[in-house]
């Protein structure tokens, strides 16, 4: 069993649809929903259990979700079915960089994927190539500046999870302009609070609470947090600008 497929060997179905106000979700959905992804071709890099995904489709977008794990895209196809998402959400086990799609896409998404891939350089230029002229890409990934990490605590779980790296806004930045995309916004997310949750497994269990009113509480005391202990994410859209 390869990295991918243990680390999603306890992945379950999805029955219902996130909302704006997820609080695992809630910065991409936000950042989607800017960019006015409904009715869009987009492809979801590194799609996971394919949470994201569902709500795209069920807003209307027709969706391609990959990922390298076997495990991971056999519940996402389960997790479709059940959802009646069959038509609007597709999913295939695609080794991305070494693989890639032979499509073009309106928007493309590759939330916190790129800190785990040996050839990130390579995954931009492959992305670029897979988007349409003026398509957008969402790229998230975890901050060099984040606060667990800069004070030693977040080594074990890059671990865990397969980080290889993490980015600051400046580097990430460069790499897209490099490869000649315009940048078109940069944020920095989630704050000490907020990592702490994910990267604690007992204070996580309380994520799931976290809904409506809490999770807008959490969020505006965790923003709070950002200028003055550091972002623990970036977000970094960027355009196409191949006529």
């Amino acid at each position: 069993m390869n990295f991918y497929d243990l680390f999603h060997s306890n992945t379950t179905t999805q029955t219902k649809i996130i909302n704006s106000k997820n609080f695992t979700y809630r910065f991409l959905v936000e950042t989607l929903n800017k960019y006015a992804f409904k009715n869009k071709k987009i492809l979801d890099i590194g799609c996971g259990s394919g949470t994201i995904d569902f709500y795209l489709a069920e807003n209307g977008s027709q969706v391609l979700g990959i990922d390298i794990s076997e495990k991971a895209i056999e519940k996402c196809k389960e997790s479709s079915r059940i959802l009646k998402l069959e038509r609007n959400a597709k999913f295939e086990v695609i080794n991305f960089p070494k693989d890639s799609v032979n499509q073009k896409f309106d928007m493309i998404i590759c939330a916190e994927v790129l800190e785990h891939l040996k050839k990130d350089r390579l995954a931009l230029e492959k992305i670029k190539n897979m988007l349409k002229p003026k398509g957008i890409v969402i790229i998230s990934v975890p901050s060099v500046n984040a606060p667990l990490y800069k004070w030693g605590l977040a080594s074990n779980f890059d671990k865990q999870v397969g980080h290889l790296r993490r980015y600051s806004v400046d580097k990430l930045s460069s790499m897209l302009l490099d490869i000649d995309l315009e940048l078109l916004e940069t944020k920095k997310i989630e704050g000490l609070l907020r990592n702490f949750l994910f990267l604690n497994r007992n204070a996580g269990k309380l994520i799931r609470f976290l809904r409506n009113y809490m999770s807008d509480i959490v969020t505006i005391v965790d923003k709070a947090l950002i200028p003055l202990l550091g972002e623990s994410n970036i977000i970094i859209v960027a355009k196409n600008k191949k006529l």
